[in-house]
């Protein structure tokens, strides 16, 4: 594996790389890191392509712009073009979780002719609709404690995770057998680089993304697409029932799709899938 440090969309996007062939680019959510697919690379680059693993912007070693703005799912998808352009790729199969899932899915639907194909990890696509995800959020809970509105606040959330940043992420990850104190170790280096600001800079850019989007209302994902998931992740519960099986699920989301090739949800996985189940994950990648 090598790193890149590529000037791309404008910034500077650090970029793991391993392996000759078709490009596979893998984006990751938060609070992660292109080691959220540690387990991935080498397994896609064997399988004779090129893996590619980013750090969002924010994140790690790739720029840090302080503007909220500058989070929008438009530009964080203009990023994943100027990788593909700065390694001299027309086209990619691209692979995101969690926020990473959004990113992959909107790059797929701006970027028709670019993107052959999409997985999204325990995010599936939707399109954009009447209401922004903010004044929806703020509908269903209320009265309640929710962490994305939480974390609108500037300087609030980050404050809270930088006085202790290993604990915060232990927390967040609610951190058992999948993850070595070593692994943990990385995360937490990755972290007192970067900060918290512009990984949560993504929840506020979402009425940016609401108004970008507009002419997207209701679009389908047209790329051949898969949807991996754990049935323990509690993003499945945000319907408030969660999903029985993969039939399920697709009952939910399928219309969203015009090509939604496979479904798989994995038994006894929680969010962090790629990582928990990494043997699953690759044999349905």
């Amino acid at each position: 594996m090598e790193f890149k440090v590529l000037d791309a969309n404008g910034i500077k996007i650090r970029t793991a790389i391993e392996g000759e062939g078709p490009l596979v680019l893998m984006v990751h959510g938060w609070p992660e890191s292109w080691y959220s697919w540690r387990h991935q690379i080498p397994k896609i680059s064997k399988a004779g392509y090129t893996a590619a693993a980013i750090d969002v912007r924010g994140y790690g070693e790739s720029d840090k712009p302080h503007e909220i703005n500058a989070y929008s799912l438009k530009n964080i998808s203009n990023d994943v073009i100027g990788v593909m352009d700065a390694l001299e790729f027309e086209k990619a199969i691209l692979v995101g979780h969690d926020w990473g899932a959004p990113i992959v899915h909107t790059t797929a639907l701006l970027n028709e002719d670019r993107i052959s194909a999409v997985a999204g990890l325990s995010v599936p696509y939707s399109p954009r609709g009447e209401m922004s995800q903010i004044e929806l959020f703020k509908m269903v809970f209320e009265g309640k404690f929710f962490y994305i509105l939480y974390f609108q606040k500037e300087g609030e959330a980050e404050a809270e995770f930088e006085k202790d940043m290993k604990k915060g992420l232990e927390l967040t990850y609610f951190s058992g057998e999948w993850i070595s104190e070593k692994e943990m170790d990385y995360f937490v280096s990755q972290f007192e680089i970067s900060g918290m600001r512009g990984p949560i800079n993504r929840y506020r850019a979402l009425e940016i993304d609401f108004e970008d989007l507009k002419d997207f209302k209701d679009a389908k994902l047209k790329q051949p697409a898969s949807f991996i998931t754990g049935s323990l992740d509690p993003v499945n519960f945000f319907n408030g029932v969660g999903y029985k099986d993969a039939d399920d699920i697709k009952n939910t989301i399928g219309e969203y799709y015009e090509n939604l090739v496979d479904i798989q949800m994995i038994e006894g996985a929680g969010h962090w899938v790629q990582q928990e189940k990494p043997e699953e994950v690759n044999k349905y990648l």
